[in-house]
């Protein structure tokens, strides 16, 4: 019988009676038998049964998912991470959370749009020591850009299914990420995917998540001055080609805001008959007009509290935009057929295909109406010019095309990537969405 300490243990020999002191790493003869005492080993496994017992008194999965990754930086040293939601193919960030004693470390800035993307799209896992030392992501924008050294990203799966993903990164390279991380991440996945789908069942997700995609440096770029500007009210003007996503970072810059409860009210200014645009924008009085049947509440007026995006701004006639103007200025404006001035309260976001600054040098835009336009110009980048933004865009479309015409699941070959790669998409990203949809 063995009665032991971490150091030492009483052996008594039931036989004879007689007692033997073992002390660690020194051998003991014993009726014949060498015997050595060795330290308890320790093999690393993490503490899940804590986290299980943590996890049985939370309800909001919120909640249980900010646990879930408390423990995990524990375990790894990490210094962030986050669990991600699989939208409609995209990533959609639920949780992210600093190690402690970290600070406010942007845990965002950890983030690898590429790598939660392959993880999402059907990869097993990713896991780098140092991403300065491997050939396939040293050269990721996002990677260098960020300074990132390690992560881990792992799938959360139904079945066969991913349904988000876990992410951990670091820039010391001081953190704990090997085949044992793996491992153990992976039976702790299967305790966080019941709370993942519960998320996903509360917010009824049923809208792609908003904002651009990529991982080119434009686009990067583009993403930082949308989290700076967006906080604030300032007038943005977007100014890119037809298809290069104007309304998605329109939108993008509402969400972020704190208007973001308010109304996003979207004007395609192109779209609108001349004769039209003064009732459509303002609102009308009964009776103002033939066919003006009741008092009619205007696109800009309905905007009050949110975001008003007018799109192709440089195609409104200039008597619209002189009135515009106006209501630019004051934050007022009369209904067609009223006296009364009414105050409107909106961020105004602008867009257009068009040269605004030749426009107005030719007499064809009021340079007014611009310098107010323009207190922030974001200058959305050709698709041809956004490198290996195209397949993986190309990528993201054709899964999401999958999953909403019901087909059977399809990859890109390397010449359909090398293809896409080289053409010049003059309708960019809308053309890209199409011929993937088309495609499969």
């Amino acid at each position: 019988m063995l009665q032991r300490t971490s150091t030492e243990a009483l052996l008594h020999h039931l036989e004879s009676g007689r007692q033997h002191r073992l002390e660690l790493d020194q051998p003991v003869e014993v009726d014949g038998l060498v015997l050595t005492l060795q330290a308890p080993t320790d093999d690393g496994a993490w503490p899940l049964e804590e986290l299980a017992e943590a996890l049985m008194s939370v309800e909001a999965p919120e909640e249980a998912l900010e646990r879930t990754l408390s423990f995990v930086l524990a375990q790894t040293g990490a210094s962030g991470g986050a669990v991600v939601l699989e939208e409609h193919g995209a990533p959609a960030v639920v949780v992210t959370m600093p190690a402690e004693g970290e600070g406010r470390v942007d845990v965002a800035s950890l983030l690898s749009d590429t790598v939660v993307r392959e993880v999402l799209g059907g990869r097993d896992g990713v896991l780098v020591g140092d991403a300065r030392h491997d050939a396939r992501y040293a050269g990721v924008p996002s990677v260098q850009k960020r300074g990132l050294r390690s992560f881990l990203c792992v799938p959360l799966k139904v079945g066969h299914r991913t349904i988000g993903a876990l992410y951990l990164g670091d820039r010391d390279a001081r953190a704990t990420f090997d085949e044992r991380t793996v491992r153990d991440l992976r039976v702790l996945c299967g305790m966080a995917v019941p709370f993942l789908i519960q998320l996903r069942r509360a917010a009824g997700r049923a809208t792609p998540p908003e904002g651009p995609i990529g991982e080119c440096p434009a686009m990067l770029e583009l993403r930082e001055l949308i989290d700076r500007v967006g906080a604030t009210d300032i007038t943005v003007l977007l100014s890119g080609e037809t298809g290069t996503g104007k309304e998605v970072t329109a939108r993008a810059l509402h969400r972020v805001s704190h208007r973001a409860a308010g109304p996003f009210v979207a004007v395609n200014c192109s779209a609108v008959p001349e004769s039209l645009m003064e009732a459509e924008l303002f609102g009308c009085k009964k009776g103002a007009f033939t066919g003006a049947n009741a008092d009619r509440v205007g696109l800009i007026e309905a905007a009050h509290g949110g975001t008003l995006f007018l799109d192709e701004i440089g195609d409104m006639p200039l008597p619209m935009q002189i009135a515009l103007l106006r209501v630019v200025q004051e934050r007022e404006l009369t209904r067609v057929g009223e006296t009364t001035p009414r105050h409107v309260d909106f961020r105004l976001v602008a867009a257009s295909h068009r040269d605004l600054e030749a426009d107005a040098a030719a007499g064809r835009f009021r340079s007014d109406l611009l310098f107010r336009l323009a207190e922030v110009t974001l200058r959305l980048p050709r698709l041809a010019a956004r490198g290996e933004d195209v397949p993986l865009l190309a990528r993201l479309f054709l899964h999401q095309a999958v999953r909403e015409l019901g087909l059977p699941s399809r990859t890109l070959s390397a010449q359909a990537e090398a293809a896409l790669s080289s053409h010049d998409w003059p309708g960019n990203v809308r053309e890209l969405r199409a011929t993937m949809r088309r495609a499969a």
